[in-house]
């Protein structure tokens, strides 16, 4: 009797020095030496499929596995993403650290009658809308594309000439928030004088932003001549 509990005693000590190893053994911290890949093959956890394939598979932050024949060879497995978050989720990139989206599908719009290749009219309904980005927050939002236009910076000012301004002399008009036309944006701006079109760079310039300046030296402007300005941006 007296055996068979010393030898009860003994298991019991070998039971806990084991379980004291292995809680020892433990690594709790993601940053921890331990979890480095591609180092030493000794700091992966070492496991062997039923085929006999030798994998290694590191977790932190999420699981990485890796499968290879050979240690320090490692190559990357793919892995599947899907479901719905529980909680706030952001990826950060760099310069460097780039985020891509391949194999993205375009939007048909030889078939338009097809709901599908139409704008969406409402949100979660037929059609597409665009993703557009939060500068402060970050998050990706969806909008209509009918919305977007509300968006658009539309410009119109009128002046009318006090007093005539001899052909060859600048005549400038201030116009609030027009920006430096140049021959890249100047098919936005439309300048009228009596309701007739005025050429660009041949009878006015906008070549300072907030400004226009009638210069034609073949256009005379007459007292009570309107200007009007119209840009759309």
């Amino acid at each position: 009797m007296m055996k068979k509990t010393n030898s009860f005693k003994l298991a019991m000590v070998a039971v806990g020095m084991l379980t004291i190893g292995t809680v020892s053994a433990q690594v709790t911290t993601t940053t921890d030496a331990l979890l480095d890949k591609n180092l030493d093959a000794t700091k992966v956890v070492k496991s062997v499929d039923n085929k006999g394939t030798i994998k290694y598979i590191q977790g932190a932050n999420g699981i990485t596995t890796v499968t290879s024949t050979n240690a320090g060879n490692e190559t990357v497995t793919t892995f599947q993403l899907g479901g719905e978050l529980i909680s706030a989720t952001a990826i950060k990139t760099t310069a460097t650290n780039t985020f891509a989206v391949e194999g993205i599908q375009k939007i048909d719009i030889t078939d338009l009658a097809d709901p599908k290749n139409k704008l969406a009219a409402t949100y979660d309904g037929a059609g597409f809308s665009i993703l557009v980005r939060d500068e402060i927050s970050g998050e990706v939002k969806k909008i209509l594309a009918d919305d977007l236009s509300k968006f658009v910076v539309a410009i119109r000012a009128e002046d009318t000439i006090a007093a005539s301004v001899t052909a060859g002399t600048d005549h400038s008009i201030t116009v609030a928030n027009l920006p430096i036309i140049t021959p890249l944006n100047s098919g936005k701006l439309f300048v009228y004088r009596n309701g007739v079109k005025l050429r660009f760079n041949t009878d006015f310039t906008a070549a300072v932003a907030g400004t226009v300046v009638i210069n034609n030296t073949d256009l005379p402007l007459y007292k009570d001549d309107i200007i009007e300005i119209q840009f759309t941006r």
